[in-house]
């Protein structure tokens, strides 16, 4: 990929808002996201881009025929669809059930602090599991992260996103 097809000032932006400091818990603070790998393994290019991706919400969109660098978080609205911006006829709509939702979150990682083993932290839907009498989980494994502040915050916001985005769309 040519350096004019990448958009520089997107990945500046994704770079500062994975700097900026957050405050955990105890009260002390860290920058948002940090990204600690060794690629070691054979795989493809695209499976360690995607790993590496996955520790930070990232995700790259072609736009403007250049590659942009995204993260997911909360943002201005930049482009909006409705019915007469769209192809007729190629609306469809799908719920998923609760029950292929996963409600407890599982993000293994390499933590630092405890000489480089593998670990795990949780996020729980308490009230789902209450509810249901069932624990239904998603392994995540983002080896780039080394921190379990860091692993915690993915985990919820993955957990949140299990919970509250039960809806996809799909259309031309």
């Amino acid at each position: 990929l040519a350096a004019s097809r990448i958009d520089a000032i997107s990945f500046q932006d994704a770079s500062d808002y994975c700097e900026t400091l957050v405050v955990n818990p105890d009260g002390t603070s860290e920058v948002r996201f940090c990204l600690d790998i060794v690629l070691d393994t054979q795989q493809s290019v695209l499976d360690h881009l995607r790993n590496m991706l996955a520790t930070f919400r990232g995700f790259l969109v072609w736009s403007q025929g250049v590659v942009k660098l995204r993260i997911a978080k909360q943002e201005s609205v930049t482009q909006a669809f409705d019915m007469g911006n769209i192809v007729a006829d190629s609306f469809s709509w799908k719920k998923q059930s609760y029950r292929d939702r996963p409600n407890v979150i599982r993000i293994q990682y390499i933590n630092q602090a405890d000489n480089f083993r593998r670990d795990f932290v949780e996020a729980f839907d308490d009230w789902d599991i209450d509810l249901t009498g069932e624990r239904r989980e998603q392994v995540l494994n983002l080896d780039g992260i080394k921190r379990a502040t860091q692993a915690a915050r993915m985990a919820q916001y993955y957990l949140d996103q299990a919970v509250h985005i039960n809806h996809a769309c799909a259309f031309r």
